[in-house]
């Protein structure tokens, strides 16, 4: 019963958690000389790390919580975005050492109403996520796409350099913990 009812409020409670977790904290006033957003225009600057396959937010719009979206992603001029693939976070973290018995990630991807088989298979999170960032692709019209080999990303860098207003996904597996029968999962 008590689990019916934390499942039926939960997206009463995302948004609140997501601008809790998730702040945007400005402190210079942003603006950049001349030169500086020239020379920044001419770049391809990747960011290596994020995690919003995570999140409920839609990543198509602008959102004044979280790291990123598309939206910011390209107004920033970033080429390339590494979306990290979570499956394991502990219920409290430790630097030098976690528990694999706690852990929340089940709970959370139970309270944003993914698929079942996903709050209790860490594949199978990793799994929803890639599906995540294949849908962002699908519904970015052209704005995003999702690079799977070195020459997918060679093309991009080209294309890139023609066409402003792109980006690129990859993903990124964090921890091998995720995989759970060797050889089999590393196919």
């Amino acid at each position: 019963m008590v689990i019916a009812l934390i499942f039926i409020v939960s997206p009463l409670f995302r948004p609140y958690i997501e601008k809790r977790v998730n702040k945007i904290e400005v402190k210079a006033d942003g603006k950049a000389s001349k030169e500086a957003q020239d020379l920044h225009s001419t770049l391809f600057i990747a960011d290596l790390h994020a995690d919003p396959l995570f999140s409920c937010r839609n990543l198509l719009q602008r959102h004044s919580t979280g790291h990123m979206d598309l939206p910011r992603l390209i107004e920033g001029n970033i080429r390339l975005q590494v979306f990290g693939v979570s499956t394991f976070v502990p219920l409290f973290p430790n630097i030098n050492r976690n528990s694999s018995k706690r852990e929340v990630t089940g709970f959370l991807a139970f309270l944003q109403r993914w698929p079942v088989k996903t709050w209790f298979s860490q594949k199978n999170r990793a799994f929803f996520q890639a599906e995540k960032l294949h849908r962002l692709e699908a519904k970015s019209n052209g704005m995003m796409k999702v690079i799977k080999t070195a020459r997918e990303l060679e093309a991009h860098h080209q294309k890139a350099q023609m066409e402003p207003g792109i980006t690129a996904g990859m993903l990124m597996l964090e921890g091998a913990h995720v995989v759970q029968k060797i050889p089999d999962d590393l196919e």
